[in-house]
């Protein structure tokens, strides 16, 4: 489960910047999966580049996180939430986006989007791996008028594990709606 919000501030039509809040809930999943579940609370930053090329749609982002993660630890026969540890990630993110019918996305277009990102850690606390993972993307999209975006696709998700040898790849259905409140 992963709760995201943030503050916009667009310096031009082209350019926003933000800063949010992150909350995450991680449960055992995947080949190497964690012995229990565990919470995250994320600061982050971000600035976002928005152009159209003739049809397409390219957003170019670079999102900077500061995570407190409690790591399961072992109390007896059980798991329970360790202490916080705190640890610092940098996401590049590029995604392009067509519409199905027309010259640009609009309200009531239907569209084909992809993307890829790579996170790297970094600073203190680093595990043996800098890499953190990469995500490749590929979705169906609607604009809806007034609320945002609605999509459903496939996520490929590489992760290479804290130990630096590990990886693992999930395959993932999906399902988000992005929107934004005006004030």
């Amino acid at each position: 489960m992963l709760l995201r919000t943030g503050i916009n501030h667009h310096l031009n039509p082209n350019i926003v910047l933000t800063a949010g809040y992150c909350f995450v809930e991680t449960h055992p999943y995947g080949e190497f999966a964690v012995k229990s579940n565990f919470s995250e609370h994320r600061f982050w930053e971000q600035i976002q580049y928005k152009t159209q090329w003739s049809k397409m749609e390219w957003i170019s982002r670079m999102r900077l996180e500061q995570r407190f993660s409690q790591l399961p630890i072992q109390s007896g026969e059980s798991f329970e939430a360790g202490d916080a540890i705190y640890t610092n990630r940098v996401r590049i993110l590029n995604r392009f986006s067509i519409p199905l019918k027309g010259d640009k996305i609009a309200d009531k277009s239907l569209y084909l989007s992809i993307y890829d990102e790579f996170m790297i850690n970094f600073g203190e606390n680093l595990t043996k791996n800098i890499f953190d993972q990469n995500r490749a993307y590929i979705a169906l999209g609607y604009k809806l008028p007034k609320v945002g975006h609605v999509e459903f696709g496939y996520l490929n998700q590489l992760v290479l594990r804290p130990n630096g040898y590990k990886q693992e790849i999930n395959h993932n259905l999906q399902f988000s709606l992005n929107s934004t409140l005006g004030f």
